[in-house]
């Protein structure tokens, strides 16, 4: 990273003498839950890349994939999916054998507006699926929702499994803005990459106290290349001294990693 411009050496105004904040906890899921979030997402997984045929809302997923810079190659190996229609995604989960009762209370498909969405689960430390984020092909707003919204409160970044837990993990992420992002790094060999799923500006004490807890030492902090990135990146820097515990810090812009304009 040695266009860094910006450097926190992990040093709070509390000092990390102090004992970290305790590791973040698991938005536990009820067994029957858990099994019919991961039938959602396989379900949606298939629908992208084996069973989806041809229909509009699939050509669109894929070249959203493609515009960001994806490798078609790789697409299946992603851990993305599809949602065609709320209704559709009922109806299998239906026949897998789950009531109505059980999927009307999940909400895993009470929002229309996941129709046509990329889909994706997230996953905690321990590679328990806590939630699903899904992101609209044409950015319109909100771009992304999330199943569980409250996921960030027990996870605090996307794609730590990954990042601190899977072969190699020294302890050092690359944290940016955007989920795509960080599986396309990932999908680029950067295995250390995870996501805030929120503008940076919404990275708090909290969470920088949750990415210590989690086993972040270094974090390398990265800005979508948009107008005022480095008042953000400064601004955020801030943050990070409120907090009793918190990692050592670069921080670059997004270009640096993806060549992105």
């Amino acid at each position: 990273m040695e266009r860094a411009f910006l450097r926190f050496d992990g040093q709070s105004l509390h000092n990390l003498a102090h004992t970290p904040s305790p590791a973040p906890g698991h938005c536990g899921l009820s067994e029957r839950l858990a099994g019919l979030v991961e039938a959602f997402c396989l379900h949606a997984h298939g629908l992208l890349h084996k069973e989806g045929g041809d229909g509009e809302a699939r050509r669109d997923a894929l070249a959203l994939l493609a515009d960001r810079g994806f490798d078609p190659a790789q697409w299946g190996q992603l851990p993305v999916g599809l949602i065609v229609t709320p209704e559709a995604m009922r109806r299998r989960l239906l026949a897998d054998g789950f009531t109505r009762a059980e999927i009307r209370h999940s909400k895993l498909v009470a929002d229309r507006r996941l129709a046509g969405r990329l889909v994706g689960p997230i996953t905690d430390l321990a590679g328990r699926i806590t939630s699903f984020w899904a992101r609209h092909p044409d950015a319109c707003e909100p771009t992304y929702l999330y199943w569980r919204g409250g996921w960030k409160q027990h996870v605090a970044a996307f794609g730590l499994q990954t990042a601190l837990r899977g072969p190699g993990a020294t302890g050092q992420i690359v944290l940016v803005e955007d989920i795509l992002d960080s599986l396309l790094l990932r999908s680029r060999g950067l295995r250390s990459a995870a996501a805030l799923g929120d503008p940076i500006r919404r990275l708090d004490a909290r969470r920088w106290q949750g990415l210590a807890a989690a086993g972040a030492g270094h974090v390398t902090l990265v800005a979508n290349n948009h107008t005022g990135a480095e008042e953000r990146l400064l601004a955020v820097l801030e943050t990070a001294f409120a907090a009793e515990a918190a990692p050592s810090i670069d921080a670059v812009p997004l270009e640096c990693l993806t060549g992105a304009r």
